[in-house]
């Protein structure tokens, strides 16, 4: 991503610079890497909340920041 960001702002501002073949291959191969890491991110993410939901992690998460939250409330109060 860093790749392709540096390669677009190196043009010029007054239209001195082009973009050729190579340039257009690299930032298109760079942009398709970053999509398929987002992709892979992306499904990481589905496979552990899917996993989660399975071993009830996720409704123990949800009753402690219940508990945390009412204890801050009574507190506070």
């Amino acid at each position: 991503m860093k790749f392709a960001k540096n390669k677009i702002n190196s043009f010029d501002d007054d239209g001195m610079s082009s973009i050729n073949g190579q340039d257009l291959y690299e930032i298109s191969t760079a942009s398709k890497e970053m999509m398929l890491s987002i992709k892979d991110l992306m499904n990481e993410i589905t496979v552990t909340v899917a996993s989660s939901k399975k071993s009830a992690t996720i409704h123990n998460v949800k009753d402690t920041i219940k508990e945390a939250s009412y204890i801050y409330k009574t507190r506070v109060s």
